[in-house]
């Protein structure tokens, strides 16, 4: 249905789509980016070009700068540690029986007693309930569903996830990071290496391992759980052609190929090469904007999600050149904002950067790493590529309140405090959101505006 959605809006967009492309070269005149090469025998004039690839792996291809682990692109250290990646799957409930093709019978290859042991202390079969994330683990089958719950249209029920127990689709996303570790060390456990990032073959042999740890918890599900009823949900829309015959792995035997067909095409990866940008966010900034200490009058976006790091979190993995501390990591969730600054490249005109790609920490990348977020990002970034072209200007030349206007106009909050008073359906909405942006009016709290009090002189002043 997403598919389907995201389809038709890029039809009524006039958008042209090109599936099982790759960008192999990038054309540069002088230190703007000019066009692209796809797959070798297409060619394209673009005047902004975006990388929202999951790996960052256009940015290399230009002149700019980038980050990657704890390095920079002139130095990079290919051992450096990055965070765990997890390939991730739904499952669901098949209340009439598992389809026999998607039973797994006998142990996958690396099966073994301390991967069960592994997988036991974050799901057992008298784990507890979900108690919140202080509570104990292992969580029983219900709680693990509750984590990552879904809907599903073919269960007549209503549920959420108060009512794990009902649940009857969710996502295997916890249990099987990769390389993984148990919960209680996760964070002595080293991820990947940047050679993950940088080196395209080590890539596909990480994924299909982590592909594999996927399908040995569900084998420990349907097993030691118990869980006969469960694998993966075969109306995903993951089974097509690329999935069949570029995405196979030859780790995985022929007896789970029906199952690996119908796995997302690729994994969830927390970490990514980043643009050296205008301005670099780091976990210090956000801590000091999630506190109200400060404001950034060039959001483009806001996000809410803590400094989650999946291992590679010393000292030692951080950057030296942006004084980071791993003590610098901060809690959530509290609004934060994210600057316009940091989706332009440093020099390079004529490029973006998009999803966890954009110029910002180690650790500040933790919060912006979640789809919520990228998202919103992603928004900004498609906003100013648009707004720059109708302009006939480069995107560091746009002024950061016309990205503004056009995000408000689309609905996408920017300021730091959601006023109860001013909903998104006020006719006030966007010029309050404007006015608190910019210093003009703080409003009476975080979560009131009063939009409707008699301004007082001190107010008067201040605008």
């Amino acid at each position: 249905m997403g598919r389907k959605i995201l389809g038709e809006m890029l039809d009524e967009a006039g958008v042209d789509v090109f599936l099982r492309s790759r960008v192999v070269a990038v054309v540069m005149d002088d230190n703007t980016v000019v066009g692209v090469e796809l797959n070798g025998d297409r060619f394209f004039d673009s005047k902004v070009l975006v990388d929202a690839t999951e790996y960052g792996d256009v940015i290399p291809l230009t002149s700019a700068r980038y980050r990657v682990g704890n390095s920079l692109s002139d130095n990079i250290d290919p051992n450096a540690c990055i965070q765990a990646l997890t390939y991730t799957a739904v499952i669901k409930k098949y209340p009439q029986g598992v389809p026999a093709a998607l039973r797994i019978t006998q142990a996958p290859p690396g099966y073994s007693n301390v991967l069960r042991q592994r997988f036991a202390t974050y799901v057992a079969k008298n784990g507890a309930p979900f108690q919140g994330w202080g509570g104990p683990r292992p969580w029983n089958w219900a709680a693990h569903n509750g984590y990552r719950g879904a809907p599903d249209s073919a269960n007549p029920s209503n549920y959420d996830a108060s009512q794990p127990n009902k649940i009857t689709r969710t996502a295997i996303n916890c249990a099987n990071d990769f390389p993984g570790s148990t919960h209680a060390n996760r964070q002595k456990v080293p991820g990947p290496t940047v050679g993950y990032l940088t080196d395209p073959e080590l890539r596909r042999e990480i994924n299909c391992k982590a592909k594999l740890r996927t399908l040995q918890f569900l084998y420990y599900t349907q097993t030691d759980m118990g869980e006969t009823l469960w694998s993966v949900a075969n109306d995903e829309g993951f089974d097509t052609p690329y999935n069949l015959e570029d995405n196979s792995c030859s780790e995985i035997p022929a007896a789970l190929k029906p199952l690996e067909r119908l796995m997302p095409v690729m994994p969830y990866v927390r970490e990514s090469r980043r643009i050296v940008a205008v301005d670099t966010l780091t976990a210090k900034e956000i801590e000091r904007n999630r506190g109200a200490q400060t404001k950034v009058q060039t959001s483009i976006a806001v996000g809410d999600y803590g400094t989650d790091l999946h291992g590679c979190q010393s000292d030692a993995d951080m950057e030296a050149d942006l004084n980071e501390k791993a003590a610098d990591k901060h809690g959530g969730p509290r609004p934060f904002q994210v600057p316009f600054e940091t989706l332009i490249p440093e020099s390079v005109d004529g490029f973006l950067a998009a999803e966890k790609n954009i110029g910002v920490s180690r650790l500040a990348a933790g919060s912006i790493r979640l789809q919520p977020i990228t998202m919103l990002t992603g928004q900004a970034v498609g906003a100013a590529a648009a707004l720059a072209v109708a302009k006939g200007i480069q995107p560091r030349a746009l002024r950061p309140i016309d990205v503004q206007e056009a995000l408000l106009d689309a609905g996408s909050a920017l300021a730091l405090f959601n006023f109860t008073d001013v909903p998104r359906s006020h006719p006030l909405w966007k010029s309050v959101q404007l006015a608190n942006l910019h210093g003009i009016f703080k409003g009476q709290s975080p979560t009131l505006f009063g939009v409707n009090d008699t301004m007082n002189r001190a107010v008067a002043a201040v605008v």
